[in-house]
């Protein structure tokens, strides 16, 4: 096995030092001694987690759960980093630029995908990110203001073409802008894409009746709902939610193929050694067993990943092709 450039100097010094006498040993010990603690100081060296969407959105909070756990099961500082804008492409183009080390993590989700789809200035996710492990699954849902008066997906046609203006949609970076220009195309023009650099904002503006719709998980749709201001219209998914959503109808009822999923996962720069992405999807395979972490994430309406990085591969590349035909069939150009 190769060594590590500092174990390969250590190990020169040694055979150069060896019996050239007690001032020389102790030069050496010395020497030794700085060498392991250089490589003890570059393995405690921070992981920093990128999150390409904007502080207190729902992507940003699961990462700083994530980010608790992690640093007890590395052993070593995890430092969540926002680095928001252009739909999420800054932050990820900022992982697959890094240096391929392992310790510059991207925190994705399904904006990937689709921004890869949307997006001539998207980077290519297969060729330029490498996958590690898919943390969670999540269900979607079509919300709408309370003020709105539309409780099922089939009312909005009608409440869009009576208003001057017609509807406006919240759209987050991945499949809210995704979702919002869909429901553009099938209302026949009558829906405003209003860009949000994330959920938080999104969710604050539609609470204030600001916007009148947003595609959202089961996470931050519970919690809207919870409060009374919102209705949950259409569950997004392509069979029915799970309770306490269940009995919601499905938005492909109404407007057909129309199916968004959602997922959360981990991605690195596409250098880096597979002895480190197997090490990283290891480590996390075993976060996602913590019946701590476990507990929240279900509570929040998440379904629990883990798997290979190939699964996630996979789910990537499954995605580009659904997302892409979702494109052309609504006669979306790529922007």
């Amino acid at each position: 096995m190769a060594k590590a450039p500092f174990e390969t100097m250590r190990y020169s010094i040694v055979k150069q030092t060896a019996g050239r006498g007690s001032g020389s040993w102790s030069a050496m010990v010395a020497l030794v001694m700085l060498l392991s603690f250089g490589v003890q100081a570059q393995d405690r060296l921070p992981t920093r987690l990128i999150v390409p969407v904007s502080a207190g959105s729902s992507l940003d909070i699961q990462a700083r759960k994530f980010a608790e756990r992690m640093a007890q099961a590395f052993d070593q500082p995890v430092i969540v980093e926002s680095r928001p804008g252009a739909s999420g492409m800054i932050g990820t183009e900022y992982v697959a630029r890094s240096q391929p080390d392992g310790r510059t993590l991207l925190m994705a989700a399904s904006f990937v995908p689709i921004n890869a789809v949307m997006y001539k200035a998207a980077i290519d996710p297969v060729r330029e990110l490498k996958p590690v492990i898919k943390l969670v699954e999540s269900e979607v849902f079509l919300v709408a203001s309370s003020s709105l008066g539309a409780s099922r997906p089939g009312e909005l046609a009608a409440i869009a073409r009576a208003r001057s203006g017609g509807l406006n949609c919240a759209a987050v970076p991945g499949y809210s802008t995704l979702g919002c220009e869909q429901l553009r195309v099938l209302l026949g023009g009558a829906i405003t894409t209003i860009p949000y650099s994330g959920t938080g904002p999104a969710s604050h503006a539609l609470l204030a009746g600001q916007v009148d719709l947003l595609i959202g998980s089961a996470a931050l749709v519970g919690s809207l709902a919870a409060g009374g201001k919102v209705q949950v219209v259409a569950a997004m998914g392509g069979r029915p939610a799970r309770a306490p959503m269940n009995g919601l109808p499905l938005a492909r009822d109404t407007w057909p193929g129309f199916v968004i999923q959602s997922w959360n996962g981990v991605f690195v720069a596409p250098g880096t050694g597979d002895a480190l992405v197997d090490d990283l999807n290891r480590k996390l395979n075993m976060l996602l067993l913590d019946p701590v972490l476990v507990r929240l994430l279900t509570e929040q309406g998440y379904a629990v990943g883990g798997g290979t990085p190939e699964q996630l591969a996979r789910a990537l590349s499954d995605d580009i092709v659904a997302y892409g035909r979702m494109l052309a069939a609504a006669g979306i150009a790529k922007q």
